[in-house]
This record gives C-alpha cells, structure tokens and sequence, in this order.
C-alpha cells in the first residue's frame, strides 16, 4: 500500500514508472534469493557478492539482497545519486538495505524508499521505526575494502562502468 501511495504521489512527476521498475527489482531478487549466512555459501564470517554471483548460488544474506538491488537498479538507469546502501541497526542485529531517494524536491524531504529482504513492502523511512542508521555508502565510497571488491566484481559484469 506504501508503495502504491508513493507511485501515486510520484506520478505528477513523471516518475510513476520508475518506481514500478524499483518494486519490480526489489520483488525479483527477494523471491528469486533464499537465505544463506556466509559461513553456509562461502565458508567465511563475512562474504559480500556481487549480483552474478548471488544469482548463481541462489543464497545469500542482507548484503548481498541490499547490493544485487543497487546494482540491478543502476543497470536499469536509475541516477546513482538516488541509491545508498545502509548498514544498519535493526531487530535482527546489523543489517543492510537499499535506501532509494525517489522525492524530487529537496533534502528538506527526504523520506526514502527501503528496499529490504527481511520486509517484502517498499516502506518510506518515516514508516521503518525499526531501523537506525550506522552509515551509508556507495559507488564512489572507497574506504571499504570488502565494498571495493564487490565494485571490482560489478565492474567486470557490467553493472558499472
């Protein structure tokens, strides 16, 4: 229903499409992808993959839901701007999710979209009290080495340039 509101408020922008093309990605991988820790898929506490090979094993945990939608969704066209990727502090302990800044007016308005495996709705933040950021990153983040090798991954897959 969130989702629907939002496309609604988002139509008299022109953007209605993007957003069905968002709920679209975000459907797709959370059905597609079963749960798997890392230590179950890749033998290691910690393993983030690229989209390639989340869609190869089938598993995956947060991360890797979180980064196949980034990446998917920057392939898709949407502004690289508009997209984060937030660890954060949820219910279940660390988590991350994609955080898609769809309002077209200014900071002052920020309430994005997150996209996330463990709630199958699109919610606008306001609506997340479940969640506290810790921090956000990006493509152009590059003090994390474990994201600086998934971007060299997605790179060589051809979701990025």
């Amino acid at each position: 229903m969130a989702v629907l509101l939002a496309v609604t408020a988002c139509a008299s922008y022109g953007s209605s499409y993007v957003l069905a093309d968002v709920t679209d990605v975000n459907n797709h991988v959370n059905e597609s992808i079963t749960f798997g820790t890392d230590q179950d898929n890749w033998g290691v506490r910690d393993y983030w993959t690229s989209p390639d090979e989340l869609f190869a094993l089938g598993s995956g945990d947060c991360e890797d839901y979180a980064i196949a939608k980034y990446f998917i969704l920057l392939k898709h066209g949407i502004d690289a701007h508009r997209l984060k990727l937030w660890y954060v502090r949820a219910s279940v302990g660390a988590h991350m999710v994609l955080a898609y800044d769809w309002h077209p007016v200014s900071w002052w308005t920020y309430d994005p979209l997150i996209l996330d495996n463990l709630v199958p709705v699109i919610l606008p933040l306001s609506q997340r009290n479940d969640l506290v950021l810790s921090f956000s990153f990006d493509q152009d983040t590059r003090n994390i080495k474990i994201w600086n090798n998934v971007l060299i991954k997605a790179r060589s897959e051809g979701y990025i340039k």
